[in-house]
């Protein structure tokens, strides 16, 4: 029984090993593409099996500094997997950044009220304050293609801060 209990658990954490894998490899390509609405020059570091930094050397308009952060499901690991599952935390991207020019005024959406007001599934915290950094937004990621999810949250931060900068 031990012996089979093993056998589930090295199997478990090959495959949930593999598919975060892929699903960090997307995710990473998908920062890479669409990356270009925030500012040039990303540098990548994995941070283990299910998390990653992402930093630009030359962020874009109105920008001055950009912090990505994308954390995945520890699927390799099936206790804490069963515990994400369970408090609804999925596959997240966190993006800090600091503006040249801050933002008009400051404000805290969140859950169904962030999604609603900028008209983006998923995102479940989006902060503006007066002091850097500027903007503070979450994103959960929702099953399949990662690609028009990153780009939307990408587009969001672009139109803020744009907006910011026009104020």
């Amino acid at each position: 029984m031990v012996f089979w209990l093993a056998i589930l658990f090295l199997a478990w954490w090959v495959l949930g090993a593999f598919y975060n894998r892929r699903r960090l490899n997307d995710l990473l390509l998908s920062v890479g593409r669409h990356g270009t609405l925030l500012g040039r020059g990303m540098e990548y570091r994995l941070l283990g099996n299910s998390a990653f930094r992402v930093s630009f050397r030359e962020p874009g308009a109105n920008l001055e500094d950009v912090q990505l952060l994308g954390l995945l499901q520890p699927r390799d690991f099936p206790v804490a997997w069963a515990w994400m599952q369970l408090r609804g935390h999925g596959d997240q991207i966190h993006l800090q950044m600091g503006l040249r020019r801050g933002p008009a005024e400051e404000g805290l959406w969140e859950g169904k009220e962030a999604e609603a007001r900028f008209s983006l599934p998923g995102l479940k915290v989006l902060a503006q304050k007066s002091r850097p950094p500027h903007l503070h937004l979450v994103m959960q990621l929702g099953r399949g293609a990662v690609d028009p999810q990153v780009e939307a949250l990408f587009r969001l931060v672009h139109e803020e801060a744009q907006a910011a900068d026009r104020a």
